[in-house]
């Protein structure tokens, strides 16, 4: 009956998935991940906003929204569903610390050419942590972003120190493109959470994505 056809569509691992991701995440981080996933489902479409603003599930007809928060998350309208920690370091080029050094203690960041991207960009002053201590450092922006994408760039091409997810500067740290700096101290922890309109992640295809981003994003 037409009950059973529902729950039998509502079951299948197929059809349209509509997300949106922040930029960063939709580009780095997203598409190996996607690829890997419709090589299992392939009959699973999947359409991609890369928007930094927050949009509405059900005004904007998205089965699901990819979030990640370094602070209080805004998205309290829908139910969360935490995906990883997302931590935050500081990275340089090898080129960069062959010639002005590596900063030993936060305070030396005062001393170095610093890129300050999204959350951070306008900042003034960096609170790093390390085993129950914060030290509170003032820093001068070499060069500000909107986006972590364009100051892991500006890093790798030797422009200063970045305070960087290290979800995102994990494949430039593998390739030696990328250093860690003051490794021990980090510039606190956030969330990547997902957002669907039920909780629960709604048809088949969406909890399959859900569950496939959930483990790869937690494999080390």
């Amino acid at each position: 009956d037409a009950a059973d056809a529902a729950r039998r569509t509502r079951q299948a691992v197929r059809g349209l998935i509509r997300l949106t991701a922040p930029v960063d995440f939709a580009t780095q981080i997203l598409p190996p991940l996607l690829v890997a996933f419709q090589r299992a489902h392939p009959q699973v479409r999947i359409e991609i906003i890369g928007l930094d603003t927050a949009l509405d599930l059900t005004a904007h007809r998205l089965d699901l929204a990819l979030r990640v928060s370094l602070g209080p998350r805004a998205d309290l309208a829908y139910p969360v569903l935490p995906l990883r920690p997302i931590g935050v370091g500081l990275y340089a080029a090898p080129a960069y610390l062959d010639i002005r050094g590596a900063p030993a203690m936060p305070e030396a960041l005062a001393a170095h050419a610093v890129i300050l991207a999204a959350t951070f960009r306008g900042q003034t002053m960096l609170s790093l942590h390390a085993g129950g201590r914060t030290e509170i450092v003032t820093v001068r922006a070499q060069l500000a972003t909107s986006d972590f994408t364009s100051a892991l760039r500006f890093a790798e091409s030797g422009g200063g120190i970045a305070p960087l997810p290290h979800l995102l500067a994990a494949e430039a740290r593998a390739g030696g493109r990328l250093l860690p700096v003051l490794a021990d101290w980090s510039l606190g922890e956030g969330q990547l959470y997902a957002l669907t309109q039920d909780g629960r992640g709604g048809p088949a295809r969406v909890r399959a994505l859900l569950s496939f981003l959930k483990t790869a994003l937690n494999t080390d």
